[in-house]
C-alpha cells in the first residue's frame, strides 16, 4: 500500500466519516451484504488482536513495515491498541486512504464489508472522543536558553547590548520545526566553557564601559608605515599599494566590542580600506567619494595587546564620486577669480609649492589670543591650546584661497568640510578657557576680535567666496587609492542603547552603608533578576562568600564583585528554564514566576521585566483577566518584534537565505545583498504590522498592501516608491499581495537557477495548508538545471515529459498545478510573462476538478481553505510557544485555537491570548514519557 497526502484543494469535514458509513450502510442492508458483528462492550484489545490486525497483516503490512515504510507510514509496528492515539497523525491519514480506496492499490483487495469494519473501528478509536475534557500539559524538557534568548537576557539584565552569544554557534531546528524546540536546547560539556569566557567578558565590559572606556585619537602620520619609502602627505597616509601597511600596537583594556571610526577619503574613484588585528581580517570600509568623510567598523577584539593595521581595498563599485584629483597633484586653476583678499595681488605660486605655501600663511595669518596680565600656568596652557586650534582651522583656509572659487570644486568641499570640523575643536577649546578665566564666551571672542579683527575679516572674505560651491554630479569612476586622516578607537560599546539607570550596580558603599551590605543588595538584586524567581537564602549566602574573598578596601569593591556575578552568570539557574516541582510527580500548575518566564520567553524571547516580576510576587499573574491584559500590553512593546521575527522566518523557511539558499549570482546578480535583506525583512515587518494593528492573518494569504522600498520595489517592477526604508505600500497588482507574491518566499521555493514548480506547489501544501506529503521515491528523476532556459520550450513543457512518468504521476498531479500557478514569478520573484521565447501557461486543474490561472486566482483558492489554514496556523503557533512537537492530547487546545481564529476574522490578538491561556502552556508534566491516557467521551 502507498499512503501519500490528500491532494490540495479537497478539506474533510467532520461529518465525513459518518456520511459516508451511513451510506455504505445503507447499501449493505439493500443489497444484503454480511455486516461482521461487533459487540458494543467486547474488549478493545481482544478486537485489536483478533479482527484488525489480522486485516492489517493481509491487506497493509505488506506495503508498510520497518524495511519498506512507504509514505513514512510503518503499519506493521502497532501491536498494540494503545499505540493508535500517540500515532494519531498517521491513523489519519491511513483512515483517509481507506475511505478513499486508494489503499491498498492492488490486489489482494479487502471485501466491502471488511474494508467498512476497518473505517469504522479506526474512526471510533481517534475520532470519538471529547476532546474538551483530556488534559494532558505535555513534558517540556528542562532547557537552556536559545542564543537568541541568552543573548536578549542579558541585554536587559546588563542594560547593554553586548551580544555575548556570538561564539554559542546557532540553535539547530527541532521536531516542532522551530529552533526554540526544547528537547533541541541542552549543555554539550564543549558548551560550558564558552558560556564561563561570554559571563567573564560581559562583567568585565560591563565595569570598564561604565569606568573608563578606551578612547584613542591617532594620527596616520604618527602610526608606522611598512614602506619607508612612501612619506606621509600634510595629513596623512595615502596607501596606494597593497604592500602598504598603516599600523600601530593598541593595549584593549576588555575584550569586547570596539568602534573604529576612520576619516577618509579616495583620491580618484570609490575605494576602501581593510582592517587586521594580528593578520586576521576583521572588515572593510569602502570609501566611495573623495570628500572626507568618517568610516566606521565595529568588531570583537580580544583583551590585551594587539597589532591593528590597515592596507587598500579597492572594489568594483559604482557610487557618487566628485572627481579623480588628489591633493598631492591639484589641478592648477585656469581662472584665480575677483575675491581680493590679503594674498589676491600675489601670483599663485607653482602647484608643486602649495603645501609648503600653506604652512608658511598659516602660521602668519592664524588668529591668536595674546599672553593674559596675571595669567596662571592653566590658562597658559588652555590659551596656547586653543591658538593651536586656530592654526589647525587656518590651513584649510589657505588651502581655499590657494584654490579660489574656481578652482577644483571637489578639493572645494573637502577643505571646507576641514574648516567646520576643526572650527567645533576650536569652539571646545575656547569654552575650556573661558572656564578657566571665568569670563562668558561672548566676552571671551570680543577679546579675540578685537586683536585679530583684519585676520578674521580676511577669513570671512575667504570663506564667503566658496559657501555655494557644490560637489558635481556622480559618475563611474576607476578605483582610486585610499587617503587616511587619522584612526580613532572607543570602547568597549554596547551595540545597543544602554541603560540610563543603571541595573546592576544600584548602590554603592557610603557614610551609612558598609560594602558588605551594599555588595548584599547587588547580588540579591542581580540574582532575583537573573534567576527569574526570588534568590534563595542560600544561594545569596555563597555569592556574598565570594564578594568577601576578593574584597579589601572601597576602591576593590566593584572588581570585588566581578566572580560573584560571573558566577549567578554560570549558574544552571541562570543557564537554564527550570520548570520543575518536587512535590508533584505528574502534572502541576506552574507557578507565577515560571509562568511570567513561560510568557516572556514567548512573546519577547527574554526575561519578565519589572511589571511581570511585580505580579508574580503578588501572585496575580495566573488570573486570566491579568494574563490578558499582559499579553496585549507585551505584543504592543517593541520587544515583542524578535517574537513576529523569529515565527514567521522560521515558519516560512525563509531564514535559510543566504546560508543554504542562494540564488545564483552570476544569473541574479540583481538579488545583491541589499536587496536580499529587503525581501526576508518583507514578511517580518507585515505579520509585525498585522499582530499590532490586530489585523485578520488572512492577509498572509492575500492583501492589497505590503512593505516595500526602493531596492524591492525596483526588483518587483513597482514605481512611485523612492524611500530606502521598508514602509508600508499600497499594491494595484493583484498577483503581489500575500506572501506568495513575496521574493523571499519565491526564493526559497526555487533552485539557483531556476523556479521549481514542485517545490512551490509542495510549499503551499506542507507550510501553508499542513500537509504531509511523502517523499519523491529514489528512482524519480529530475529535471536539469537549466530547465526553463530552452529556447522554444517552457519549463512547464519540460515538465509534462517527466510527469509522464508513473512514478511521479501520482504525487505531480497535486503538487504541479499550484507551483505552475506561480511561474509568472521567476527565481528571485520578478514578475515575467514569457519564458524560452514563449508565453507561460500559469493554468492549473485541481484533482477535485477546480481550475485556476495564475497567482491571484490561486490566492483566491486558498481564500477558500481557511479551515486547514487556521488549523496549520494554530498547530505552529502552540508548538512554538509550548517549544515541543505537538501530540494526540494536544487536540483540544488546537481545535479551540482553530476555532478562534475561523470565529474571529482571524485576528491574532485574541488568539494568541488563548495560546496563553491554553491548558498546556500553564501547566507542566514532571513525566518525560507520558503514559497513555484513557480518553473520556466515547
Amino acid at each position: 500500500m502507498i499512503i501519500s497526502s490528500k491532494s490540495f484543494p479537497t478539506f474533510r469535514e467532520s461529518l465525513k466519516h459518518r456520511l459516508f458509513m451511513h451510506f455504505w450502510l445503507f447499501l449493505m442492508v439493500i443489497f444484503g451484504v454480511a455486516i461482521p458483528a461487533v459487540a458494543e462492550d467486547s474488549d478493545k484489545t481482544t478486537e485489536f488482536t483478533e479482527k484488525v490486525q489480522p486485516l492489517l497483516k493481509e491487506y497493509c503490512n505488506r506495503c508498510h513495515n520497518a524495511k519498506q515504510a512507504a509514505g513514512k507510514v510503518d503499519i506493521a509496528q502497532f501491536t498494540a491498541v494503545n499505540q493508535l492515539l500517540p500515532n494519531r497523525k498517521h491513523w489519519l491519514k491511513i483512515l483517509e486512504k481507506l475511505e478513499d480506496q486508494e489503499m491498498p492499490p492492488e490486489e489482494p483487495l479487502p471485501t466491502f464489508a471488511q474494508r467498512r469494519f476497518l473505517i469504522e473501528w479506526i474512526d471510533g478509536e481517534i475520532n470519538d472522543i471529547d476532546w474538551s475534557k483530556v488534559r494532558n500539559a505535555g513534558h517540556v524538557a528542562t532547557a537552556r536558553l536559545s542564543r537568541e534568548e541568552y543573548n536578549n537576557t542579558l541585554r536587559d539584565l546588563l542594560g547593554m547590548d553586548l551580544n555575548p552569544a556570538r561564539e554559542l554557534g546557532d540553535d539547530a531546528q527541532g521536531a516542532s520545526g522551530f529552533n526554540n524546540d526544547r528537547d533541541n536546547l541542552f549543555i554539550e560539556p564543549a558548551l560550558l566553557e564558552k558560556y564561563i569566557n561570554a559571563a567573564r567578558q560581559s562583567i568585565d565590559q560591563l565595569i570598564t564601559l561604565r569606568e573608563s572606556p578606551l578612547k584613542l585619537h591617532l594620527e596616520t602620520e604618527k602610526m608606522f608605515m611598512t614602506e619607508r619609502n612612501s612619506p606621509p602627505k600634510e595629513f596623512g597616509y595615502v596607501l596606494d599599494r597593497g604592500q602598504m601597511t598603516l599600523w600601530d600596537s593598541i593595549k584593549f583594556p576588555v575584550s569586547g566590542y570596539y568602534r573604529f571610526r576612520v576619516k577618509a577619503w579616495s583620491t580618484a574613484g570609490p575605494t576602501g580600506a581593510r582592517l587586521r588585528i594580528n593578520d586576521e581580517v576583521r572588515g572593510d570600509i569602502q570609501v566611495p567619494s573623495m570628500k572626507p568623510e568618517m568610516y566606521d567598523l565595529i568588531t570583537f577584539v580580544e583583551k590585551g595587546t594587539h597589532q591593528v593595521a590597515w592596507n587598500i581595498q579597492q572594489g568594483n563599485f559604482i557610487v557618487s564620486v566628485p572627481n579623480r584629483e588628489t591633493e598631492d597633484s591639484p589641478s592648477q586653476p585656469e581662472v584665480q577669480g575677483k575675491v581680493k583678499h590679503k594674498h589676491s595681488a600675489q601670483p599663485v605660486p607653482p602647484v608643486n609649492q602649495w603645501s609648503t605655501v600653506v604652512t608658511k600663511r598659516a602660521m602668519e595669518n592664524h588668529p591668536r589670543l595674546a599672553k593674559l596680565d596675571g595669567e596662571n600656568q592653566q590658562v597658559s596652557g588652555l590659551r596656547e591650546a586653543m591658538n593651536n586650534q586656530f592654526y589647525s582651522v587656518q590651513r584649510p583656509i589657505e588651502w581655499l584661497r590657494l584654490h579660489g572659487p574656481a578652482g577644483n570644486r571637489s578639493e572645494l568641499q573637502r577643505f571646507k568640510g576641514y574648516v567646520a570640523e576643526r572650527t567645533v575643536m576650536l569652539d571646545d577649546a575656547k569654552q575650556s578657557l573661558a572656564g578657566a578665566l571665568d569670563i562668558s564666551r561672548e566676552d571671551l571672542d570680543y577679546q579675540i576680535k578685537e586683536q585679530n579683527e583684519t585676520a578674521l575679516a580676511d577669513n570671512k572674505i575667504i570663506l564667503d567666496s566658496v559657501a555655494n560651491v557644490k560637489a558635481p554630479a556622480p559618475q563611474k569612476q576607476r578605483a582610486g587609492n585610499i587617503a587616511m586622516d587619522f584612526v580613532e578607537i572607543e570602547g568597549p560599546i554596547s551595540l545597543g542603547p544602554v541603560s540610563e539607570i543603571p541595573l546592576v550596580f544600584i548602590t554603592k558603599p557610603g557614610e551609612n552603608k558598609s560594602a558588605l551590605k551594599a555588595a548584599t543588595e547587588i547580588l540579591n538584586v542581580f540574582a532575583s533578576r537573573a534567576f527569574r524567581r526570588p534568590v534563595t537564602e542560600q544561594e545569596l549566602a555563597a555569592y556574598v562568600a565570594l564578594f568577601e574573598r576578593g574584597y579589601t578596601d572601597v576602591e576593590t569593591f566593584k572588581n570585588a564583585l566581578r566572580l560573584p556575578l560571573t558566577a549567578i552568570l554560570v549558574s544552571p539557574n541562570f543557564l537554564f528554564k527550570f520548570e520543575g516541582n518536587s512535590e508533584e510527580q505528574s502534572e502541576f500548575k506552574l507557578n507565577d514566576y515560571q509562568l511570567a518566564t513561560r510568557l516572556s520567553y514567548f512573546l519577547w524571547m527574554t526575561m519578565p521585566d519589572s511589571e511581570l516580576f511585580e505580579l508574580a510576587a503578588k501572585g496575580e499573574l495566573a488570573n486570566p483577566e491579568v494574563l490578558r491584559t499582559q499579553v496585549k500590553r507585551m505584543l504592543q512593546d517593541p520587544k515583542s518584534a524578535v517574537f513576529t521575527e523569529n515565527f514567521i522566518k522560521q515558519w516560512l523557511e525563509i531564514s535559510a537565505i543566504g546560508k543554504t539558499i542562494a540564488p545564483d549570482p552570476k544569473k541574479f546578480p540583481e538579488f545583491d545583498p541589499v536587496v536580499q535583506k529587503s525581501a526576508i525583512s518583507e514578511p517580518v515587518l507585515y505579520f509585525d504590522h498585522l499582530v499590532r494593528e490586530n489585523k485578520s492573518l488572512l492577509s498572509l494569504l492575500h492583501s492589497k498592501e505590503t512593505f516595500l522600498n526602493k531596492p524591492l520595489a525596483k526588483l518587483y517592477g513597482i514605481e512611485g516608491v523612492e524611500h530606502e526604508e521598508l514602509e508600508l505600500v499600497s499594491l494595484n497588482d493583484p498577483n503581489r499581495g500575500g506572501v506568495l507574491g513575496m521574493s523571499s518566499v519565491l526564493t526559497v521555493t526555487s533552485l539557483p537557477l531556476r523556479t521549481s514548480p514542485v517545490i512551490r506547489g509542495k510549499w503551499v501544501l506542507e507550510t501553508l495548508l499542513g500537509d504531509e506529503l511523502p517523499p519523491p521515491p529514489p528512482d524519480a528523476g529530475t529535471l536539469p538545471d537549466n530547465a526553463g532556459d530552452v529556447k522554444g520550450k517552457t519549463l512547464r513543457e519540460q515538465f509534462e515529459q517527466h510527469r509522464n512518468d508513473a512514478a511521479c504521476r501520482s504525487c505531480h498531479q497535486q503538487i504541479d498545478p499550484i507551483g505552475f500557478g506561480l511561474e509568472n514569478f521567476d527565481a528571485i520573484g520578478r514578475f515575467r510573462r514569457l519564458q524560452g521565447g514563449r508565453p507561460i501557461d500559469n493554468s492549473g486543474e485541481l484533482p477535485d476538478g477546480r481550475k485556476f490561472a495564475g497567482a491571484s486566482e490561486l490566492k483566491q483558492i486558498l481564500l477558500g481553505e481557511k479551515d486547514r489554514f487556521a488549523r496549520n496556523l494554530s498547530e505552529r503557533m502552540l508548538s512554538f510557544a509550548l517549544g515541543r512537537q505537538l501530540q494526540y492530547f494536544d487536540e483540544g487546545p488546537l481545535r479551540h485555537l482553530t476555532a478562534t481564529l475561523l470565529e474571529n476574522d482571524f485576528s491574532p490578538q485574541l488568539w494568541i491570548e488563548e495560546v496563553v491561556l491554553s491548558y498546556p502552556f500553564g501547566n507542566q508534566n514532571n513525566q518525560a514519557v507520558v503514559e497513555q491516557q484513557v480518553p473520556v467521551g466515547k
